[in-house]
């Protein structure tokens, strides 16, 4: 069953998802579309079971496993827990990865202009941002030489 509070806050959500998509330039009438097949069913409950929240790892099946084996233990000894009489609810967090850890760099207000400019003049070649600990090891140049052949190889990108 939804409550109310549920039900507008998940139309909030909607709202401002459809509002991303609209100022990433897609068609409003196509997100009025797509938004009308969503089904607006409420999720099943689950209040009753315990939620065993773990980080991912390739064996929390087996701690799982020891947990549902012995878990008569629990709803025998608390018969008046109603938490006990139906079994736990294992679930993962995702474990963190690059993508979580890389932070975008934001250069003046978002609101005013979204793409971020280049301040210099652009130069085609490889040079140090002298921002990093790596930049002393940059090849610096517009050109790189192939390690087996020698051969100078111009760098025509940015």
């Amino acid at each position: 069953m939804e409550l109310a509070s549920e039900r507008s806050h998940n139309k909030a959500q909607r709202n401002k998802m459809k509002q991303k998509f609209v100022q990433r330039g897609y068609p409003r009438r196509l997100l009025h579309q797509a938004q009308s097949t969503v089904p607006r069913s409420s999720r099943p409950s689950t209040s009753n079971r315990i939620a065993f929240v773990q980080t991912y790892h390739p064996f929390m099946y087996k701690v799982h496993n020891t947990i549902r084996k012995y878990w008569h233990i629990l709803r025998d000894s608390f018969p008046d827990i109603p938490e006990f009489q139906v079994p736990f609810l294992p679930c993962f967090r995702r474990l963190g990865n690059l993508k979580n850890k890389i932070v975008r760099a934001d250069i003046g207000s978002s609101l005013i202009c979204s793409r971020q400019t280049f301040l210099g003049t652009p130069r085609k070649g490889t040079f140090p941002c002298l921002q990093c600990a790596q930049c002393a090891n940059v090849l610096k140049g517009s050109k790189i030489s192939h390690p087996l052949t020698g051969v100078d190889i111009p760098i025509t990108e940015m």
